[in-house]
Order: structure tokens, then sequence, then C-alpha cells
């Protein structure tokens, strides 16, 4: 893991500490004077190449809420920009986070503004930097990493006051509604009684608590959570268990536990909450605040280097991965080779054996290819009797009332033929069905062309539809019915030949009112006429 050189700038001190593998270590202070930061010139030599964050904790960091329209991201950027350079002229260190947006009304996007007003406290360390060439990363807000901390706390309320102690006996008061901080307040304390240290927090928050119901952050009936982080041994832990009213509500947090909940784990001697925030920032980096872009070039050039580097070590490694690949496929390719030579000279061995053993033959070569051709063409594609059988077993299931009594069945080249077993009929003269006339009525489109091995598959279907009793017009519906599904499920064009009534103008109907109606049986002979490679 890659180290990390954290700085901690605030009104009394520059502190500065290595990050690698989860911990913090070799703490140096330097003064914010001439002294110090020429004994930090000296100092960063050292650590010039490490990427560098800088962390500000200083009374001069300013906070301003506001609202404005909700637009697009690119409308949006220029309107922050904009209003940063109207409420910070002064400084270039200035930030605008938008927090949400506003439940009622125009519903428009909550902002906070903040910026370091005093520059210069910023400049000699800046300086000290960009001559180094060290990769700055970024430029952080302490006050604005405080969520992360309410985070870590576990701690749910929606007003939190979070209250620490620093350098130089400072107390940090951060105030966040609903996760996200809308006010922050640097006091000095100058008192180092653990019973004074007490009163004087629970002074200086009253002093916020007024001054919040004032901007009417707090709504009547919501609660104040006022969270104090020390050391139990600084501080009179007691004093925080009575509330200062209704509506604040005091916690006291071991430092030290919330140090090992971090992950920090050099011990703490004092109430100071630098490492707290320093772990929060070297652990999860979030985005640059302050910093500007020329202060940070070196840290985008630190970063291409350390792509550059592992993409040459990535393609070093998959180009020896590749090679001993390519190697090994090789003597697996050379090897398969032999294989199939071995294999391709034994096969030719059998073959010749065989040969020899076979009986001589009085059948040409070309005469034996030619018959296997004509069986493939002719024969092996031929319509089966029994694929027949077993699709018009399916169709009579269908039609109790018809009786098969007698089937031919037969391949042929023309439509016109019969089956050669079938009885000839006169009902319908069989003649009058061309190739042409069938193609054009039958339920296939595109008659194709009578090739060697393309048969027609013709049937003459004897049977009698019962029972009867006289019912021409049952019969005849039954009929039709019986040819549809022939059609549907043989593809089979369906000729009558012989009809329970004859409805054709060839012949005339005869018949009295008086004859007797006996019940009978309707004779049925019809020609299925199946078309080559039809299922």
């Amino acid at each position: 893991m890659f180290k990390k050189h954290l700085l901690y700038l605030t009104n009394e001190h520059l502190q500065a500490a290595i990050w690698q593998g989860g911990k913090i270590h070799g703490w140096t202070s330097f003064m914010v004077d001439e002294a110090g930061v020429a004994s930090f010139a000296a100092y960063l030599k050292r650590w010039a190449k490490l990427r560098t964050y800088l962390l500000v904790d200083l009374i001069e960091e300013d906070f301003r809420l506001d609202a404005i329209p909700h637009v697009g991201s690119r409308d949006r950027s220029a309107l922050l920009d904009r209003k940063l350079n109207q409420i910070y002229r002064a400084t270039p260190y200035r930030y605008a986070k938008v927090q949400g947006r506003e439940k009622v009304g125009r519903r428009d996007d909550q902002v906070l503004y903040t910026a370091i007003t005093n520059a210069s406290l910023l400049t000699p360390w800046l300086d000290v930097i960009e001559s180094q060439n060290a990769p700055l990363v970024g430029i952080y807000s302490a006050p604005l990493l405080s969520p992360r901390l309410l985070k870590a706390l576990n701690l749910g309320a929606k007003h939190v006051l979070l209250v620490t102690l620093h350098d130089g006996d400072q107390l940090r008061q951060n105030y966040s509604q609903s996760g996200e901080i809308k006010f922050s307040r640097m006091t000095p304390l100058n008192t180092q009684a653990p019973q004074q240290l007490s009163t004087k927090i629970r002074e200086e928050v009253r002093k916020t608590w007024q001054y919040l119901e004032g901007l009417r952050q707090l709504v009547t009936g919501e609660p104040l959570h006022v969270c104090v982080v020390a050391n139990s041994n600084d501080i009179d832990a007691a004093s925080f268990s009575s509330p200062l009213s209704p509506d604040v509500v005091f916690e006291f947090v071991d430092l030290a536990r919330v140090a090992k909940s971090l992950g920090v784990k050099a011990p703490i001697e004092n109430s100071n909450s630098e490492a707290l925030l320093l772990q929060l920032l070297a652990r999860s980096p979030q985005g640059n605040h302050f910093a500007q872009p020329g202060q940070t070039r070196h840290a985008s050039v630190w970063l291409a280097r350390q792509w550059t580097i592992a993409a040459g070590a990535t393609a070093l490694l998959a180009s020896a991965a590749l090679g001993s690949a390519n190697l090994l496929e090789g003597r697996l390719l050379a090897t398969s080779v032999q294989h199939a030579q071995d294999e391709t000279t034994r096969i030719e061995a059998e073959q010749r054996s065989v040969r020899s053993a076979l009986p001589v033959s009085s059948v040409a070569p070309d005469v034996m290819s030619s018959t296997v051709n004509f069986y493939n063409q002719s024969i092996r594609t031929a319509p089966s009797y029994s694929g027949f059988l077993i699709k018009l077993s399916h169709v009579l299931e269908q039609f109790p009332k018809i009786q098969l009594q007698e089937l031919h069945w037969g391949l042929s080249h023309d439509v016109n033929k019969l089956p050669f077993s079938a009885p000839e009929t006169t009902a319908t003269p069989a003649s009058s069905v061309t190739p042409e006339s069938e193609a054009a009525n039958s339920s296939y489109t595109g008659a194709l062309p009578v090739l060697a091995g393309q048969y027609y598959q013709i049937a003459v279907l004897s049977a009698r539809i019962v029972p009867f009793d006289q019912d021409y017009r049952a019969a005849l519906d039954e009929l039709k019915q019986f040819a549809g599904a022939l059609d549907h499920n043989l593809h089979a064009k369906v000729i009558p030949l012989v009809q329970p009534l004859d409805t054709s103008t060839r012949v005339g109907l005869q018949g009295t009112a008086t004859s007797n109606q006996v019940p009978s049986e309707a004779p049925l002979v019809i020609k299925l006429i199946i078309p080559p490679n039809k299922p």
C-alpha cells in the first residue's frame, strides 16, 4: 500500500505525519512562523515524493447557507462559481457543496458555501510544497469531515452538535442537520482544569444553541443532541449528565473508544481530535475542497506515472504469460501432429489389410458408385408406408363415424395414377386431375419439379359413414371436415371418388316422398395425393 503524507494546519501549528497500512506514525510539529516554515522545508525534502494531503482547521474558515434554483449540472456549476466569486472575492480557497433540495415551494437546491478568508495562512506552506514539487492531492476542510465522524459515532439524531477539542486549546463546534453540516464555529478555551473545561464547553454550547435558534435552524420540539468527544482523563464527564435545557441533550464519548473504532493504532494522550480526522481523510479521501488546479498538477503527474508503471508491469506479465502459453501450445501441437501421423499410418495399414482380404468383385467401381447414388437419391429418400399410416390413424381417431374398409397406397411420379392394387371406379375420372391442377388446388404453394427420388404418395381410401340414417347433409359435412383434417395433417389433396350423394351436375335427383327411410350406411371412396418432400 502506498504511503501518504498527512498535514494538519491550525492557527498555532502545522502537524505532519505518515500514514501507511492503516497506521499514523512519525508525528512532527512546526510552529506557524518563519522558523517553522524553514524547518518544514528541510523536513519535506525527505517526503517530497509522497502524496500530500493538507487538512486545514482554522478560525478564519467562514460558512454560509443559501438556496439557488434547481438547474442542470453545467448551469449549476457556473452559478456556484459566480456566487463564490461574489461572496469570497478576496480569497481563492473557496468551496460550495449542494446539500439536497428544499421540501416546499420551488424546491430550490440547498447550498453550503465555505472559504478560508485569510489566504496568507496557507501561502507559506503551499510555497514550500510547490518548490519541492511534492504531489499535493488536495486541501481539505476539517469541519466538512465532521459528518463522517458522526457516521462513525453512529449518531442518528436530526440535529447534532459535535464538540471536539483541537491543538492550541481550541474548541470546535460543528452543527449538522440530517447528516449535512450547516454551521461550524471555533473558539479558544483558555483553561486546563477538567471542571473549568466542562463549564466552558457548556457555556459555548449555550451560545451556539441560542445562535441556531436565532437562525431558526431548530424547530420547537426537536431537541439538539450535543456530542462531546474528549479524553475521559481530561474532562469531567459527569458534568454532562444533566441537560442544558429540555431541548439540549448532552452525550459524552470517550476519545480513546472512537479512535479504536476508526483504526487509530497509536495511543492518544490528550483530547485533541486531529488523529481522528486525519485517519478519516487517509482511509477514504473525499473530493478536493480548496486546492487550485495548478497546485495539484504534480499529483496528477504522480498518478499518471503510477498508472504507466502498473500498465507496463501488466503488459510484461501478460507477455510472459503469453510466451509461456505459446511455448506450451507449440509443444502440445507437435505432440498432436505426431499422434495424427501415427494414427494415419495405422489406418492406412488396416485399410490395405482389409482390401487384401476382400473377395475379388466383378462389378466395376463406376457401376457400384452409380448404384449407391441411385439408392441415395431415389430409394433412401422415398416416403414410407408406415409413416403414412401413423398420420392417417391420428386423423381417423378424430372421426369415429368414418369406418375404414380398404386402403391402397403407392408411390408415383404421375398424380393421375392409382395404386396398382386399387379397384377402378367411375365416380370421378382420375384423368380429370392433372399435376398442374393438383398443384394449384393443394394447400402448398410452388409445385416442386418432378425429379428422381421425388414421388407423390397416392392412396385410395374406401370407408363408410355410420350411422347414416339417410342424413345426406350430415354425411357431406362429415366428409368435408374429414377432407380438411387430411389436408391439415397430411398436406394431402383430397379427391372424392365415391360420395354418399353425388352433387355434381352430371346426374339428376330422384325419389318419392312416400319411400321408406331405413337406416343404412353411406359409402365413401376418396383419393389422397401427397406431394413430394412434405411431412
